[in-house]
Formats: structure tokens, C-alpha cells, sequence
């Protein structure tokens, strides 16, 4: 996917919650569930104390602007 904002290539991946943190991590790497550690090129977004579950969202994001784009 292109960059709305600067028109560079954008890394797709998923947006992530296990239990306390929401994290967005590239496809084809996965997140640490025993230590609860982002992939080596995952971006913590948010630290949740209410959810318990895991979910997912497809979502693309830009290096060089440090977006996030999510399709609903």
C-alpha cells in the first residue's frame, strides 16, 4: 500500500492485544506470548489494563511518516 501522506511503500501487518498491551506487528512476524514482547519490528501503540481477550485488525505502517492506516 502507498503512503497517503508521503506516497511510500507501507508494511503491512496486524494490530494485536494480548491482555495488557495493543501492538502492531509486521506480517510474517510474531509477537512473544510468553514474554509478552513486541516482534523485533513491532510498534507498541497502547498499554490496556480491560481487555483479556485477543484481537485482530489488518493495518499498514509508514517508517518514514510513523503512521498507522486500519481498514474497517
Amino acid at each position: 500500500m502507498e503512503c497517503p501522506y508521503c506516497k511510500k511503500s507501507m508494511k503491512e501487518g496486524d494490530i494485536t492485544t494480548f491482555s495488557e498491551r495493543l501492538c502492531w506487528t509486521p506480517i510474517g512476524e510474531e509477537r512473544s506470548r510468553m514474554t509478552r514482547k513486541a516482534s523485533p519490528n513491532g510498534i507498541y501503540l497502547a498499554k490496556l489494563d480491560f481487555w483479556k481477550s485477543k484481537s485482530t485488525a489488518t493495518a499498514f505502517y509508514c517508517d518514514h511518516c510513523r503512521k498507522v492506516i486500519i481498514n474497517v
